[in-house]
């Protein structure tokens, strides 16, 4: 499954990806203001003015998000949800799986079970019959966590061991993994790159 967001707030969206992401979706920004098809878009109530909502009921659902004084005057057709901040994410990850309750088993976050080959020369991670090829900072990445399995690395630890402290900013550190993780779930499914808040990323 795919989410689209479209949120001013980059702290949420970063927050809401990286959940979204852990039980088997894969995240990307809505550009352009254009609502994509083939999966489910959550807008932030303060977007609405920049983005184009279909009238097509048949188009990817839709859930608006925002304070109750931002969404109480808002009128929009059935196929539209709407959810009041604040909200707890299970119940989002509910609403966007379709699966009633917040402790259904079907939400638990995805594991790595099938064996993994990691090629180095051509920088492919394969997992059953399935591969993904990575850039070489991803794949620098990857094999860092790899070989530190079950250790937590931050990205400031990251960008120092891997990169010698060659990259302008730690943060690129975070839109390399971003990358990363989006090819993963789009190939395998499966949550590889965890992260465990002030701690940092890990296998």
């Amino acid at each position: 499954m795919t989410v689209y967001i479209a949120s001013k707030d980059k702290v949420f969206s970063r927050m809401l990806e990286l959940e979204v992401s852990s039980y088997g979706a894969v995240y990307f920004e809505i550009e352009s203001g254009k609502i994509p098809n083939g999966g489910v878009s959550l807008i932030e109530a303060s977007m609405l003015s920049s983005v184009v909502l279909p009238d097509d009921k048949d188009n990817a659902p839709i859930i608006v998000y925002g304070y109750k004084e931002e969404l109480e005057n808002l009128s929009f057709n059935s196929y539209i949800t709407m959810i009041t901040r604040p909200f707890r994410i299970p119940g989002l990850i509910s609403m966007i799986f379709e699966l009633p309750g917040n402790d259904n088993q079907s939400l638990k976050p995805k594991t790595v079970s099938d064996k993994m080959y990691i090629y180095d020369i051509s920088r492919q991670v394969k997992i059953g019959e399935t591969s993904v090829k990575l850039s070489k900072y991803e794949f620098n990445i990857f094999k860092y966590l790899y070989n530190t399995k079950g250790k937590f690395s931050t990205r400031d630890s990251i960008n120092k061991n891997v990169f010698n402290s060659e990259l302008s900013s730690s943060y690129e550190v975070d839109v390399i993994v971003c990358s990363m993780r989006k090819k993963f779930m789009k190939s395998f499914s499966k949550k590889i790159i965890k992260t465990k808040r002030s701690m940092g990323y890990y296998i």
